[in-house]
């Protein structure tokens, strides 16, 4: 695996952000936006991103 350097994992976190509007705005299922962020955000930033807190699925949603 390889390392991410900051610059990258700004521009993948800013990249799921706008996966998470697809979400919010209907665009994609609820099951590909779970699965695109649990794959691909980190342990820290995965409850900023809605429907999730402490790593599970809420059904309060809201980004914290």
């Amino acid at each position: 695996m390889n390392k991410i350097v900051p610059e990258e994992a700004n521009i993948l976190f800013a990249a799921l952000k706008l996966i998470e509007q697809l979400y919010i705005d209907g665009n994609i299922s609820e099951k590909v936006y779970r699965s695109i962020i649990l794959e691909n955000a980190s342990g820290d930033d995965i409850q900023k991103f809605t429907g999730f807190y402490e790593g599970r699925k809420t059904r309060k949603g809201g980004t914290l």
